[in-house]
């Protein structure tokens, strides 16, 4: 009988066990997406008609900063912290069975807590808020203080969905809103961003169509700064879609990086380039450059640089001629690798220019670590320089010049912009004040007239 017992005992706990690895994410011990799906189909179908759910859908930003600079193990633990400080962060009220049933980890490092009952978006908005106070000051670990920080979208039943599924797409829909607007914050589900996702679905998929014969290059001026003379040109890739219209780069671009699609783009935008690069030479002279945006998502594989060099060595193209441009926002997830692969640009022959410099969170001493040629100044010091902001140019620009930075200035849409610039020591201007990006063939005849009527530095 005890033998008898004894096994039924360890038949019960098995049985615990394999529901458990079952229902459970073993990193964090919270249900997995399958298990929580089912309990918010359960809660929905026993609601009221009048009743609401919040779903919160949570990312950790920057995560990939933890598992690069501490290794995954450490991540895990990162993981669980938060798993545990995110149990302990909410109240009784605001779940409905156990706290482990209402809280669950979906996937890599994105986690979903469900709210029943909630009375209106203030509830919902106070439990995002309590969250997101777990980053304020950095998040605590047993490793220090992690720059990490939380994006939530919150979905509520039943105007937003009317089964897990659905509140879940619609909260992680909502989620990347809030990533979109700059981060450590929340987002609502709305109409609207229901209209710009379906936008954003289109654009990819006619991304992944590949139809490069819907793009076309504009260029824009870059005037130096001591002569009033175009001393080269910043390519600038356009979109006219057959189905969509005309897609700004603003919009594609982001999901083009996004869903890996970039290569292809940067690629086409390189050997149009190429294309151009004898008219172009013979207009402005041999010693022009020639900026080309390059994704920032393609600066941690070797796959681009190795594609860019065979490129340029198989058309014969003098590399001296052609500047590659990053934007600053890159700076938060630069790492060695990323600093080596600029080198070899630098290496091979590449002018590099670091771009939007402003409006980013780029550090004097990690400017100072990049092998950067030029800087550019971002529109927004350059909107305020005639005010605020002269005494702060005024000093970047004496920093840059000694570190061995050129200094082009981007924005310039007044006539007081430029000449203060000017004044200040910048090298190079660029700006609608200046010109507006254009088609090659305006761009030869802006050259031509420039030719024949100087432009004047006072003007």
């Amino acid at each position: 009988e005890d033998t008898i017992r004894e096994l039924n005992t360890q038949r019960a706990h098995a049985f615990q066990k394999i529901k458990t690895l079952a229902e459970t994410d073993s990193l964090t011990e919270l249900y997995n997406r399958r298990i929580f799906t089912e309990c918010v189909d359960g809660i929905i179908q026993r609601a009221n008609p009048e009743e609401r759910i919040g779903l919160l859908y949570i990312d950790l930003d920057n995560f990939k900063f933890v598992n690069d600079n501490y290794g995954h193990d450490a991540g895990d633990k990162v993981l669980k912290e938060f798993a545990q400080q995110l149990k302990h962060t909410l109240r009784l009220t605001d779940v409905v069975m156990s706290m482990a049933q209402d809280i669950s980890r979906l996937a890599g490092d994105e986690f979903s807590v469900i709210i029943q009952d909630s009375d209106s978006d203030s509830a919902l908005t106070i439990v995002a808020n309590r969250i997101l106070a777990l980053f304020e000051n950095g998040f605590n670990s047993q490793f220090g203080n992690l720059a990490i920080t939380a994006s939530i979208g919150i979905a509520v039943f039943p105007h937003d969905g009317n089964s897990a599924e659905q509140l879940i797409t619609r909260a992680d829909a909502a989620m990347y809103q809030a990533k979109s607007q700059g981060k450590n914050q929340f987002t609502f589900y709305s109409q609207e961003l229901a209209d710009k996702a379906l936008r954003q679905q289109r654009i990819e998929a006619n991304l992944k169509l590949k139809r490069f014969d819907e793009f076309s290059m504009y260029y824009m001026p870059l005037y130096c700064a001591k002569t009033g003379c175009i001393s080269g040109v910043e390519a600038l890739m356009r979109w006219h879609s057959s189905e969509l219209g005309f897609v700004s780069p603003a919009e594609f671009i982001p999901i083009a990086e996004s869903r890996g699609l970039f290569m292809d783009l940067d690629m086409w935008v390189l050997n149009k380039v190429i294309d151009d690069l004898p008219e172009l030479l013979h207009s402005l002279g041999s010693d022009c450059k020639i900026a080309i945006n390059i994704s920032s998502a393609q600066l941690s594989s070797n796959d681009f640089f190795y594609e860019v060099i065979n490129t340029t060595s198989r058309r014969n193209v003098d590399r001296n001629n052609i500047v590659l441009e990053i934007t600053e926002t890159f700076g938060a997830e630069m790492t060695e690798r990323v600093i080596s692969n600029l080198c070899l640009f630098k290496q091979a022959g590449f002018r590099l220019a670091l771009d939007d410099f402003g409006s980013g969170y780029t550090s004097i001493l990690q400017l100072m670590r990049y092998p950067i040629d030029i800087i550019k100044i971002d529109k927004s010091i350059t909107d305020h320089i005639h005010t605020d902001g002269a005494q702060l140019l005024e000093a970047l620009v004496m920093f840059c010049k000694k570190q061995g930075f050129s200094v082009t200035a981007e924005g310039i849409e007044l006539a007081e912009q430029k000449k203060l610039l000017i004044e200040n020591g910048v090298d190079t201007l660029q700006g609608f004040y200046l010109a507006k990006p254009q088609p090659l063939s305006d761009l030869l005849k802006t050259i031509n007239a420039e030719i024949v009527h100087p432009r004047s530095n006072s003007q």
